[in-house]
This record gives C-alpha cells, sequence and structure tokens, in this order.
C-alpha cells in the first residue's frame, strides 16, 4: 500500500506550479468546449502546420484539446491513480513531458542522458511513483530501461538491463512486481535514420523482468522465427496472459502469425491466413483487448484483424485507411481507432459496426492510443 507521505508527494507533483515549464512551451494547450474531467483517450498527432501536439479525447472520440509537443510523440503512459499521463518521444527522440490532464499543462520533463534516446514507449509503476521507459543506448548497441521517480520531479534516477536489442513497448505485469518488454531485436543509430542495422543477426523476445532489479524472469519467443519476427507491442488479456503484435522483417512470400498469445513459457501464433498476411505486408501496428477480443491494428492494409480469445476464431474489418491507434472502449468488445489520415471512429467488434466517425483534415495520428 502506498504511504500518505507518498501519496502527498504524488498531489505536489500534481499541483506544482508549472510556469517555468510552459515557457519552454512552443504552444499552449488548445482548448475546446468539453470539459478536461471528460478525458477518456489520449494520443500523439502532426497537425496540418507539421507541429506535433498530444491531443485527449473525449469518451466518443471528440477533440478535447491539444498541447504542443517539441516533435514527434509516440506512446502515452498513464499514471494509476492520478489525472496524468506521460508522453513520450519516437525513435529516436531525447523528450518525456509529463501533462496534467485536469489542466492541460506540462507539470515535468525528462530526457534521456547523452548517448541514448527513447524508444517510444513508457509505463507508470503501480504505486505511481516511477516511469519506465525504454531505451537505446545507440553506441553500443544496448536495450535500455531508465527509471525516472515522480517523487524527484521525475529525475532520471537510474536503469537496467532490457535483456535484449531494440525493446520497444513495456507494460506492468499482472504481478506488480514484475515489468514485461517486446524486445525488437533491431538495431538502430540515429546517424543512419531508419535503417535496420542487425537483420542478419537479429533476435526478438518478450521478456519478463523483476521490476526493482531488473533481473531476467523469463524469456518468450515465437516458435517462428525469432531472427525474422519483431516483437514489438504488447497487451494483457483478461487472465493475464501476454498477447504480442509482431511485424516481419522476412521474405514477403512468408507464413507468418502476426498476433501471438503466451501458452505456458513460450507464445503461441494466431494466423489469419497467408492472403491477408501479405495484404498487410506483414505487419501489426498496435493491440489492445476489451470483453474477451483483442484488436490488432494493420496499417499498411488498412484493416483491423479481431480475434475472440475464447473461441480461437477471428473476424477481419477492412476500408481503414491507415489504422494504427487502438483503444479498449470498456469491457464489452469496443475499440477507440485512430488513422494516420485524421480520423477516429469507435469500433463494435461484436458486428464489424463502426460509429462516431469523426476526421480532421490536415491532421496525422501517431501510432497509438490509450485509455485513461
Amino acid at each position: 500500500m502506498i504511504a500518505r507521505r507518498e501519496i502527498l508527494g504524488l498531489f505536489a507533483v500534481l499541483t506544482t506550479s508549472s510556469g517555468s515549464l510552459r515557457a519552454d512551451l512552443r504552444g499552449a494547450g488548445r482548448r475546446r468546449g468539453s470539459s478536461r474531467h471528460d478525458v477518456a483517450f489520449v494520443g500523439c498527432r502532426r497537425g496540418p502546420d507539421g507541429a506535433y501536439w498530444m491531443t485527449a479525447l473525449d469518451p466518443v472520440g471528440e477533440a478535447l484539446f491539444d498541447l504542443q509537443l517539441p516533435d514527434r510523440g509516440h506512446g502515452v503512459a498513464v499514471h494509476p491513480r492520478l489525472p496524468l499521463v506521460a508522453v513520450v518521444a519516437r525513435r529516436p527522440g531525447r523528450f518525456m513531458h509529463v501533462v496534467n490532464l485536469r489542466e492541460g499543462t506540462v507539470i515535468a520533463q525528462a530526457k534521456t542522458p547523452p548517448g541514448q534516446h527513447f524508444q517510444g514507449h513508457a509505463c507508470f509503476s503501480p504505486d505511481g511513483r516511477r516511469v519506465l521507459a525504454t531505451e537505446n543506448a545507440y553506441e553500443a548497441g544496448v536495450g535500455l530501461v531508465g527509471i525516472y521517480d515522480a517523487l524527484r520531479g521525475y529525475e532520471r534516477v537510474g536503469q537496467f538491463d532490457a535483456h535484449g536489442i531494440g525493446p520497444h513497448e513495456i507494460i506492468w505485469g499482472r504481478d506488480a512486481s514484475e515489468v514485461i518488454v517486446a524486445v525488437g531485436g533491431i538495431r538502430r543509430h540515429p546517424d543512419y535514420g531508419a535503417a535496420k542495422l542487425n537483420l542478419d543477426s537479429m533476435r526478438s523476445s518478450v521478456v519478463r523482468l523483476d521490476a526493482r532489479t531488473g533481473a531476467l524472469r523469463e524469456r518468450l519467443e515465437s516458435p517462428e522465427d525469432p531472427s525474422t519476427l519483431s516483437l514489438r507491442h504488447l497487451a494483457l488479456d483478461q487472465e493475464g496472459a501476454v498477447l504480442v503484435a509482431a511485424q516481419h522483417q522476412g521474405a514477403r512470400t512468408d507464413p507468418v502469425a502476426l498476433l501471438h498469445r503466451q501458452h505456458a513459457t513460450t507464445l503461441r501464433g494466431r494466423r489469419t491466413g497467408r492472403r491477408f498476411e501479405q495484404a498487410v505486408r506483414h505487419y501489426a501496428g498496435s493491440v489492445a483487448v476489451s470483453g474477451g477480443i483483442a484488436g490488432v491494428t494493420h496499417p499498411r492494409g488498412d484493416a483491423v484483424s479481431l480475434w475472440h480469445l475464447a473461441r480461437k476464431h477471428h473476424r477481419i474489418v477492412e476500408g481503414l485507411e491507415d489504422v494504427s491507434g487502438i483503444a479498449p472502449h470498456g469491457d464489452r468488445g469496443q475499440f477507440v481507432l485512430s488513422g494516420g489520415t485524421g480520423w477516429t471512429a469507435v469500433l463494435d467488434a461484436r458486428d464489424g459496426s463502426l460509429v462516431n466517425w469523426r476526421s480532421s483534415d490536415g491532421w496525422a495520428w501517431d501510432n497509438h492510443l490509450v485509455a485513461v
């Protein structure tokens, strides 16, 4: 249980004046009519002028406010108790902003040490005292998990080994003593842009780490080929099993599962069929779970695959242009989706129907949405 003094410290962080931090922003939060107390989803997007923003949405996907970021944002970590989120830069960015959703203001900023950059994702600890973020020490080609202390203004206070190259999404396990990291296996360096520098030797896995020491508890690999299948994004199902969305780095003719689920000490793939896998170019964007159904986005095929986890069957919804962001909308098999051409919608996985379609000309959503 979190101690009283720790709760007071967290609220102090939440309510501290952010005037000096606001001065560092290139733009203030853009207000709209609804109350900030209605925030239900958060994501990052690019505006018509090329600037980057964090955007808060209400329960039906209407934008409530935008907060300008210094560069492209990617993942968003949600505080377990307070109306706070941590917005993390996309690789090779070095910024993380902690945002008060009630006020639409940045209350803290953090960055990686020189020679390291964020890998796009982070998570709060269950007590809210720490943020753990995946990082790349790019000169050495080493994957790390950086530790940021909320009670010290989100100062970076340590790190531990991610036990692999290219760690990407990180989530807290069902057991509060561990974190789970999707180790994508791909080495990159800012000097070489988006080039993948080790495809001849890459090895991807999902690792369970002791959240206190970083010790490796378990390594899960795909029974297919961990040297070509990059495991990137994570969710937990209702039973606490890990779901993993993958991106294949091998031949486009290869048969490959893009969704995996943990079974005992291994991962087991769920196949959609070779024709669909080739149509989506062997690429899964994000994964989320609602009501026993897993939703996986496929932006390169304008589609979402929906998996009924207990019955082991799936449905495909197509015609969703550049769809990538997905977040659970409650626990009855509904999801909020976002697309790289600026739209959002609510998808009912039970019948494949779409409602609350909204489009913003000139805007482009990044890869992920989170429910708050």
